[in-house]
């Protein structure tokens, strides 16, 4: 193998330590394995080393130093510690792609790097320089590293992709004009502080107070930056109207911060941004109208914030948009029917947001929807009258209707088309007459939360047709009959919540055939009877129960269900068990029903 010059060999499950590299190899690519040992540092040619992905351990061996042919050093995800060798710019002169993310490096970094001409400005923070580095990409993301920048990045001034996030930096957030070669920032998740300032009251209840400051407006000269990430850096103040000259954004994070004050109109200009996301800080008026010209927006995420005001209509121009999240803000109104547009749209995430009014038809032809939350609003009025039929092969998998002011019929044709459903709820509304038949044709169905509502009308047989089904809740409403015996089937079912209802007849012993089932609530029905002694066979081995399992139980210790409860407590309970062996609610809890 003397003449070798290429060895790739990524993406298996090689073990083990490297053999003797033949002197003459130009690239090898060893990532994804699960090699340990000492790095690979014989081959003095090497001009790309990726052994990302791997099991090597310890410091970073100066060894490396050997290579000086290297333009691309990956050693990503390892368990390499210690400090990063400071002499790594001045021994690796042509390196071009350095990823040292997601190790244990720790203590300050120190770069070297030649310089072939050092310039400083009246002010001692802005250092002018132009070096003789060749850095184009620098990821020294997830580890500990600490100390700050302040002395380095202007030194590297060829950098177009730079990831420190995920860190411990600290100091002076870092000043940048000199890097105007940026495509990719990520400064998320590091200590960035401003000189003589006060802890932000948002970060005080935090274990370690940090100190906070605002988002540098400078940032707006680096017009080659399209990815910048801003993420959980405690930034204040407002969002500057320079980050709109950056336009050739597609992804901008601002998210986790405490930034204040409205939308800067300047967003605008972002034409050809993807990914926008300013969720969790305390935002405050509306969405402006200028959000319609950013015509190529994929995901926009607003959630936690006080945004106030109706969304514009403009907001239909966004035909590209998969994810609306709006959720979690002060007071949106209603939605716009501009949005039957989005025909891109996959969740849309609008929980806890001031809704009002009924929900919009047009709402139900969005063909891509997968994920529907409109939870704990003040939507009204009846699903009937805003429903029309369900585009054919409907994506819905998720919807939410949990806590608003819905009532009437549920159309009998509502979930004909849903047919990918798996989380349903829509617990706490006033809906009434029966559960269309439909519903119990979901066989993708895993969650179903109809309770408090005012449902009538007998549990099916055709419920076993749900086998997928994991969790079940009927109580508070109006349900007559028996608990068909069908019920025994439903392998996967672990809890099932029918109590507060008008059920008759007598506990089913097949409730006992159920393996996972773990909770069953019948209180307040007109059922009698007892469960079934507990057996070894009831409950899945995790559960250990066998010293309740006895062969005889007294009749007087055996959990009978009667209709004889107080109507100012509800007690939950795990009827499938003696007194003795309750496992989950043994004490009844005060709580005052709604009906």
């Amino acid at each position: 193998l003397s003449m070798l010059q290429y060895f790739l060999f990524h993406n298996n499950n090689f073990v083990g330590e490297f053999p003797l590299l033949p002197e003459g190899l130009l690239q090898l690519d060893g990532s994804n394995n699960n090699l340990s040992g000492t790095l690979p540092t014989t081959s003095t040619s090497l001009e790309i080393l990726n052994v990302a992905n791997n099991m090597f351990r310890g410091s970073l061996p100066t060894e490396v130093g050997r290579l000086q042919s290297l333009k691309t050093l990956n050693l990503a995800n390892n368990y390499l510690w210690k400090q990063i060798p400071t002499e790594i710019g001045i021994i690796l002169p042509g390196l071009q792609q350095l990823n040292l993310s997601q190790n244990l490096f720790h203590g300050s970094l120190s770069w070297q790097v030649p310089i072939s001409q050092k310039s400083f400005s009246s002010d001692p923070d802005i250092f002018k320089s132009e070096s003789d580095s060749q850095l184009k990409v620098l990821d020294l993301s997830s580890n500990f590293l600490t100390g700050d920048l302040k002395a380095i990045l202007p030194t590297l001034d060829r950098l177009v992709w730079l990831n420190v996030s995920n860190n411990l930096f600290s100091g002076a957030f870092p000043f940048l004009p000199n890097l105007n070669k940026l495509e990719s920032l990520d400064l998320s998740r590091n200590r960035w502080i401003m000189k003589n300032v006060l802890p932000h009251p948002m970060f005080a209840n935090r274990s370690l107070t940090l100190l906070h400051t605002t988002i540098p407006r400078n940032l707006g000269s680096l017009s080659r930056l399209t990815t910048l990430n801003l993420q959980n850096i405690q930034f204040t103040g407002s969002i500057p109207a320079e980050i709109g000259l950056l336009t050739r954004l597609k992804e901008l994070r601002l998210d986790r911060n405490a930034l204040e004050g409205r939308i800067p109109s300047s967003f605008g200009q972002l034409s050809v941004l993807e990914k926008l996301n300013m969720s969790f800080n305390i935002i405050s008026g509306p969405v402006p109208s200028e959000i319609g010209k950013m015509t190529k927006l994929e995901q926009f995420d607003l959630a936690h914030n006080k945004i106030i005001g109706p969304l514009p209509q403009e907001i239909g121009s966004l035909t590209k948009l998969r994810r609306l999240a709006l959720g979690h803000v002060k007071g949106i109104g209603s939605i716009p029917r501009t949005i039957s547009r989005l025909s891109s749209l996959e969740q849309l995430l609008l929980q806890d947001s001031g809704l009002s009014g009924s929900i919009p038809t047009e709402l139900w032809s969005l063909r891509s929807l997968e994920k529907l939350e409109l939870a704990h609003n003040r939507l009204s009025g009846s699903i009937a009258r805003s429903f029309r039929e369900l585009p054919m092969n409907m994506k819905l998998t998720a919807l939410d209707l949990n806590d608003n002011l819905l009532t009437g019929l549920i159309p009998s044709n509502f979930f004909i088309h849903m047919k990918s459903l798996e989380f349903l709820d829509l617990l706490n509304n006033t809906f009434n007459g029966s559960i269309p038949k439909e519903t119990w044709m979901l066989n993708s169905l895993r969650v179903a939360s109809l309770g408090h509502n005012s449902f009538s009308g007998s549990i099916p047989p055709a419920i076993v047709e749900l086998s997928s089904l994991l969790f079940l809740d009927l109580s508070m409403n109006f349900l007559t009959g028996s608990i068909p015996t069908e019920i025994g089937t439903m392998r996967e079912l672990s809890e099932l919540r029918l109590e507060i209802n008008l059920l008759t007849g007598t506990i089913p012993t097949e409730l006992a055939m159920i393996p996972k089932l773990e909770v069953v609530q019948l209180s307040r029905n007109s059922i009698s009877g007892s469960f079934p002694a507990c057996s070894s066979s009831l409950f899945p081995p995790q559960v250990d129960l066998k010293k309740c399992c006895v062969p005889a139980v007294k009749a007087a210790e055996r959990l009978t269900v009667l209709h004889k409860i107080p109507t100012n407590v509800l007690y939950s309970f795990v009827v499938s068990l003696p007194f003795k062996c309750l496992r989950r609610y043994n004490k009844p809890t005060p709580r005052t029903s709604g009906k």
